[in-house]
């Protein structure tokens, strides 16, 4: 999260992409550090402790939604 906001203030272009059940939290934490509009896409499962491969196998679907997030942004 800290890693997402420090990119957009930096002007990177930045999706967060997490967990859906951390979605609350970071669209609060997102509000409260002034990034109230950070995109951000959720993974219906967690990704912590996957390898590699684990990770591109559940994120490769996302990639239109990370697409569209940061168009929508620009």
């Amino acid at each position: 999260m800290r890693d997402a906001v420090a990119a957009e203030a930096a002007g990177v272009p930045t999706v967060l992409v997490l967990n859906r059940a951390l979605l609350g939290i970071a669209g609060e934490t997102a509000r409260v550090v002034g990034r109230p509009d950070l995109p951000i896409v959720a993974v219906a499962e967690p990704l912590f402790g996957r390898s590699r491969d684990e990770i591109a196998a559940v994120a490769a679907p996302l990639a239109p939604a990370v697409e569209d997030a940061l168009v929508a942004s620009s």
